[in-house]
């Protein structure tokens, strides 16, 4: 999978902030911009091509364009050593994940799951800067995925689209904030019992003054 308008797609993290909050709204307004380019085609084909509904693999071709051009701007040092086969500088982020390039120019996790039956990018994951726009976009997504849940379950579901470097701090701060996590933390409010009867505050013998909470089920046990 080629990666087309590339190099002419200069994306910045203004346009990452402005009025695109959902990453599903960020892809799908990506690729429909992408397909701009059949414009060039005839018009009969043209035309065809236009009608068509937005299929999943343009909907991921847009992810990746978005992906490209936020590692380009943020991982551009180690995109240049690392295509002319230099060693990373030693206070690299990437140094740690042995990342790489693959055959559609993203920068991937390494590591030793290349012989794994699972899916190629759960071996080996995109790169996220922890301060780019797109990395707190899929912390988001991620926590809308999980229903607004805790922290494993949004981090679990974040690491499955992307390895976001600091991504644990990135999530907690993120939980912190919702707005939606933050009403159901909330403590309802107990009501204040009345005062004790007499009977109860005073001193007195065993079963001298008895009674019965008709508030609620009485629990009895049976003795012979």
């Amino acid at each position: 999978m080629a990666h087309h308008g590339f190099d002419k797609l200069k994306f910045t993290g203004q346009y990452f902030r402005t009025s695109m909050k959902p990453l599903t709204r960020l892809t799908r307004v990506n690729a429909r911009c992408l397909r701009l380019k059949l414009l060039l085609k005839p018009v009969a084909e043209r035309s065809q091509l236009m009608d068509q509904c937005l299929s999943p693999e343009r909907i991921h071709q847009a992810f990746l364009t978005c992906i490209f051009s936020t590692q380009s701007y943020l991982f551009k040092d180690e995109l240049e050593n690392l295509h002319q086969e230099k060693l990373l500088k030693r206070h690299s982020l990437l140094t740690r994940l042995h990342s790489f390039i693959d055959s559609t120019r993203i920068l991937n996790v390494g590591g030793r799951l290349a012989n794994s039956p699972v899916l190629y990018y759960q071996r080996h994951p995109v790169i996220f800067h922890g301060e780019s726009p797109l990395a707190k976009l899929t912390v988001d997504w991620a926590h809308r995925i999980a229903l607004h849940g805790g922290f494993q379950l949004t981090y679990s579901y974040a690491v499955r689209r992307a390895w976001i470097i600091r991504g644990r701090v990135l999530v907690k701060a993120h939980i912190r904030d919702c707005f939606v996590r933050t009403r159901i933390r909330l403590q309802k409010s107990a009501q204040l019992m009345g005062n004790l009867p007499s009977e109860r505050v005073t001193v007195s013998f065993p079963f001298e003054k008895t009674g019965v909470d008709y508030a609620r089920p009485l629990a009895i046990k049976w003795t012979v």
